[in-house]
């Protein structure tokens, strides 16, 4: 019932407004949410930070089977929000270099507190990989990265694009896929789009699916579609025959 009244009010005039403003009154987390949404920087997805450690473990258990632990080994948590799910992959990857990036300075701030004793783990604060070298990764975990929560609840939004647009969700996962080596994995889980739909998708096979998380799907004309029931959510990058 509290999720139907969420969905309504979010239709009503103003109603946007006062939230900004209550969150704003709050202060501290809340108004650094306030302060991004007014901002609105270039390929913002998920403004909300709910995170916890260890929220994939079949996933991060399956790339842990494919991807060697050691000192050059380099992984990358695309929107590491406050460091949680870095500090999961410590504990699987204990010799690998991680690298966070998140665009919400507060939340690269905080994660630099929490993990200031790892000399390991780089973090940065962007929109995309490009602040990466080129193939320099093995792994890549965007996952409730690509999202808007205000666009799921009773009734999913007819179409996305007042919130996030599937053209930013293609560049930025191009950037992601430049970032990685031939052969390294693409972990994308919790999304309002599908890889499978992007140009640079051509360059990649599945290797791992799972069932649908629930989030609404939309495709590239950023309308709602139907969505599937299983999806893929690792991908491998296929090396370039003869390079």
């Amino acid at each position: 019932m509290k999720g139907r009244v969420r969905t309504w009010c979010r239709y009503l005039p103003g109603y946007h407004a006062l939230r900004m403003l209550w969150w704003w009154g709050k202060g501290g987390e809340s108004r650094s949410l306030a302060l991004l949404l007014l901002r609105r920087p270039r390929h913002l997805f998920q403004p909300y930070n709910t995170s916890t450690a260890n929220r994939y473990p079949e996933l991060f258990a399956f790339v842990r089977h494919q991807v060697a632990d050691q000192p050059d080994s380099r992984l990358l948590s695309f929107g590491c929000a406050r460091g949680e799910e870095i500090v999961s992959l410590r504990r699987l990857f204990g010799q690998a270099h991680i690298d966070g990036i998140d665009i919400n300075r507060r939340n690269i701030a905080q994660a630099r507190q929490r993990l200031a004793g790892d000399p390991s783990v780089r973090l940065h604060v962007a929109g995309d990989a490009s602040v990466l070298p080129a193939a320099s990764c093995d792994a890549v975990f965007a996952l409730a990265v690509f999202r808007h929560g205000d666009l799921g609840g009773v009734k999913p939004a007819a179409r996305c694009d007042r919130l996030i647009r599937f053209q930013d969700f293609e560049q930025v996962v191009t950037s992601l896929a430049d970032s990685l080596r031939p052969g390294g994995l693409l972990c994308i889980r919790h999304a309002n789009f599908l890889f499978s739909q992007t140009a640079v998708a051509q360059g990649f096979e599945p290797v791992l699916y799972q069932p649908a998380c629930g989030s609404p799907v939309y495709g590239p004309d950023n309308l709602l579609m139907p969505s599937p029931a299983q999806v893929p959510v690792v991908f491998r990058k296929v090396p370039v025959q003869g390079g």
